[in-house]
């Protein structure tokens, strides 16, 4: 692939690489090349930031549940889904059982995106901070829920459930003119809003992976390397379920289980929300008030009614 323009070039002294190289081809997709996989991801994140700061930390604040610091009350519902379901919490609690070498590859990268926001202080977002590791899991753990949301609503609702559709399809070696294995991957996804797929190249001594990641992740959803490829559509196994429980009286305060009565777990998850709409996002969270809101849960998960 002709390279257009080499755009620049990392030089660190650190125990784990010491140069980090991406160069643009005339599409503006980022090669990263580096000695070892975490140095790969810190250009990873780097570029990331490059191309796409806000959208990246946007998606964070989605996953964690932060939107209505700075943007007010709409996205308190929102937020709160969000803190229902824990991404950020449950992260945080599990992120030390991830395996060492995928720990470390994650920590490159937001280090990655960090650097960025170091060097590139006008492209920080007002009341912006910087990500943490546990961030990206959170993110991660975000995008997989949006799908088991769907199962669980269609479930609830007895609506069908309709999934974005997509193409894949492979050709074995035998049948092909060059004698070679294809793959087409087509999932039909969306170049627009924030989890937009991010294009990108990898290659170190033990990593060399084209691909796409949804800004904010380090890992290719749909991609390829020297041996294989991979993709995936929308949809996948039945991993949701919604439960009806029994109370003991329509103003109850237990339900039953397992052939006895449980009470019910009442939660309150205090939010932060900026007072109104303001042009100026740091006096909006300066300004931002405390909504605690309320919800009740059984052993299997939240409530719903109605």
């Amino acid at each position: 692939m002709p390279y257009k323009l080499f755009i620049l070039i990392f030089l660190f002294h650190h125990a784990v690489f010491a140069e980090v190289k991406i160069f643009r081809d005339s599409w503006g997709v980022p090669h990263i090349y580096a000695q070892t996989p975490e140095a790969a991801m810190y250009g990873f994140g780097f570029s990331q930031a490059e191309d796409g700061l806000e959208s990246l930390l946007t998606n964070y604040r989605l996953a964690t549940g932060t939107m209505a610091e700075i943007h007010g009350s709409k996205y308190l519902d929102h937020d709160l889904q969000q803190r229902i379901w824990g991404h950020r919490a449950r992260a945080s609690e599990k992120y030390p059982e991830i395996a060492p070498d995928v720990r470390i590859c994650i920590e490159y990268f937001v280090l990655g995106i960090r650097e960025f926001m170091r060097q590139h202080p006008e492209r920080i977002p007002k009341r912006a901070r910087e990500p943490e590791a546990q961030d990206v899991v959170a993110l991660a753990r975000y995008v997989a829920y949006q799908t088991l949301l769907r199962q669980a609503d269609s479930e609830y609702t007895g609506k069908p459930l309709v999934y974005e559709t997509g193409n894949q399809w492979a050709v074995s070696a035998k049948r092909s003119v060059e004698n070679g294995v294809l793959l087409c991957a087509d999932p039909f996804g969306s170049f627009h809003g924030t989890l937009r797929p991010y294009e990108a190249h990898l290659h170190s001594r033990t990593l060399n992976a084209f691909g796409f990641a949804v800004l904010g992740l380090p890992v290719f959803s749909t991609g390829h390397n020297q041996t294989l490829g991979w993709s995936a559509l929308s949809g996948g196994p039945d991993a949701a379920d919604v439960y009806e429980i029994a109370l003991d009286s329509p103003i109850a305060n237990r339900y039953r289980y397992d052939q006895e009565w449980a009470p019910f777990t009442r939660i309150a998850r205090p939010l932060l929300c900026a007072r109104g709409i303001e042009r100026n996002a740091e006096r909006a969270c300066t300004n931002a008030r405390i909504s605690v809101r309320l919800f009740i849960a059984t052993v299997t998960g939240p409530m719903r009614t109605g």
